[in-house]
């Protein structure tokens, strides 16, 4: 997913990390958690694309990201009818 980020163009990219950074702020014990799982580096390896790959828990934030704020232009959903959860 965070490589979906880089190579979709800058400005979707700049919106949705602008996004990311905002919402992880405030929302403390997420960040708390994600420097956790950041850190909880074996050996000091450094981030690599396989490694970034195995960390689902930043997968998922940056998921609930794209999906709570849009980071381009119309691409905003509209409900066309009530919908009640069965």
């Amino acid at each position: 997913m965070l490589l979906l980020l880089i190579i979709a163009g800058f400005q979707t990219s700049s919106a949705a990390l602008s996004f990311f950074i905002y919402l992880i702020r405030k929302y403390p014990r997420v960040q708390k958690k994600t420097e956790i799982k950041l850190k909880n580096n074996e050996n000091n390896q450094n981030l690599t694309m396989v490694r970034l790959y195995w960390l689902i828990y930043l997968d998922a934030i940056i998921n609930e990201v794209l999906r709570f704020t849009s980071p381009s232009i119309g691409t905003n959903r509209k409900l066309m009818a009530d919908y009640h959860l069965p």
